[in-house]
């Protein structure tokens, strides 16, 4: 149930962040392009949120998804990510 429960928050706040706060997605900044595409929006997001969960094997490097800092890969780092994905 967490698990859903995390995938269904990250779609739900990504989009409405992604959509309201930067269109149809701000432009890269660094490692925070986790796919590659040129932009940081929600797909980047799932990324992260897939990852956590054991669903998605990340190929780049893997301090780009260690937004805290702390070699650790976790909630926080979702958390971070959401919160600059929101432009605040």
């Amino acid at each position: 149930m967490r698990k859903f429960l995390r995938i269904a928050c990250s779609f739900s706040a990504g989009i409405l962040f992604s959509v309201c706060i930067c269109g149809t997605g701000c432009s890269a900044s660094g490692a925070h392009d986790l796919n590659g595409d040129g932009m940081v929006n929600i797909a980047d997001a799932v990324i992260i949120s897939q990852f956590l969960i054991g669903d998605y094997i990340y190929s780049g490097n893997l301090t780009d998804l260690d937004f805290s800092g702390n070699y650790v890969i976790d909630d926080v780092d979702y958390d971070m990510f959401m919160f600059y994905l929101s432009g605040a």
